[in-house]
């Protein structure tokens, strides 16, 4: 996939490499979601491998909202203005999203979630079967939404520079 940030980073670096997208943050630097095209069947697997490390100093991941550990999940969108979001289904902190902090130097991790409609809610946060079925078929946006509490409100880190590799398919 080819990764590109979107408008809504600061003291962010990414570079592609053989697919994966590799994520730098400095000190007090703002990641809030990457994008790449994408399109998507009903049934698949988003599988994403992980790797969470520190650059320099300590690292501390902080949401911007404050609500949730720092964390990343995948949304689907119909186009990068965001049209026909869906997120993960469920609460941040308990297997909706992968957090942050608990992966930092601890090695790949994984995250998986298929394309099925009951694990999957809509921006309002309402499941409904057959609007994910058109939502699915519609999708051409894959984006990673970094957050707490609200999904794409973005991630801070302080106390150093870390690293984010993410190798993202979609099977």
């Amino acid at each position: 996939m080819n990764w590109n940030l979107t408008e809504y980073n600061a003291w962010v670096k990414l570079v592609n490499k053989n697919g994966s997208a590799i994520v730098k943050l400095g000190d007090g630097g703002h990641l809030n979601s990457i994008y790449a095209n994408q399109e998507f069947s009903l049934g698949q697997m988003i599988t994403i491998l992980y790797a969470v490390t520190t650059i320099t100093g300590q690292p501390v991941f902080k949401s911007m909202d404050g609500g949730a550990p720092a964390n990343f999940s995948p949304m689907i969108c119909k186009n990068t203005a965001l049209d026909g979001r869906w997120y993960v289904t469920g609460d941040p902190v308990h297997g909706a999203c992968a957090l942050l902090q608990p992966a930092l130097d601890k090695g790949q991790q994984i995250y998986a979630v298929k394309l099925k409609p009951q694990f999957w809610q809509d921006v309002n946060g309402k499941q409904d079967a057959n609007g994910f079925k058109h939502g699915v078929a519609d999708a051409r946006i894959l984006e990673i939404v970094f957050g707490g509490k609200f999904r794409g409100h973005g991630v801070q880190v302080f106390n150093g520079r870390a690293k984010i590799e993410l190798k993202v398919s979609v099977r």
